[in-house]
């Protein structure tokens, strides 16, 4: 069980957060995912959170949307944005509404690990191996890494993706 009074350092940010600060956070978002769940009337409350947690890590990382709590939180935006967007997709709030107690139980977070895998974030080429590592290692507290020793994560974690012109 992951310890809820950890400190999290975000590696180069200068952010130290107490643990229940942070999952305070998930923790209120997932109630709100909830009542959107029974009642679609919530979905602006949980939007609001949502959009509110993904621009105050914007903030604290000084806009550098490469940063991985960062890309974490706005795949989180797009995810409920496409859910709550299209009814078809009404289905992928159920996703989130197991896997958010998972991160706050156990430190799974299957999100963090889907944006992992993404290729500014990985140093290796997508792999049938690297795949399973990724979804199979171990529940981490703090940001995710692949347990593996082959690849200990995103190619320069907590700093932006390489710049285009």
């Amino acid at each position: 069980m992951k310890h809820f009074w950890r400190w999290e350092w975000h590696q180069n940010s200068g952010i130290v957060a107490p643990g229940w600060a942070i999952d305070g956070v998930w923790a209120v978002t997932w109630l709100a995912l909830l009542a959107t769940l029974w009642n679609l009337r919530w979905a602006p409350l949980l939007i609001g959170l949502v959009i509110g947690n993904a621009l105050l890590f914007l903030i604290l990382y000084r806009g550098r949307v490469g940063a991985f709590a960062v890309q974490v939180r706005l795949a989180f935006v797009i995810w409920n944005g496409i859910a709550l967007g299209f009814p078809s997709c009404h289905w992928m709030l159920y996703i989130p509404a197991v896997g958010m107690p998972l991160r706050l139980t156990v430190g799974y977070c299957l999100l963090a690990r889907m944006v992992w895998l993404l290729p500014w974030n990985r140093t290796q080429s997508l792999s049938p191996g690297l795949i399973w590592r990724t979804f199979f290692s171990a529940p981490t507290d703090g940001q995710f890494r692949v347990g593996s020793g082959v690849d200990s994560g995103p190619v320069a974690p907590e700093q932006p993706a390489a710049e285009s012109a």
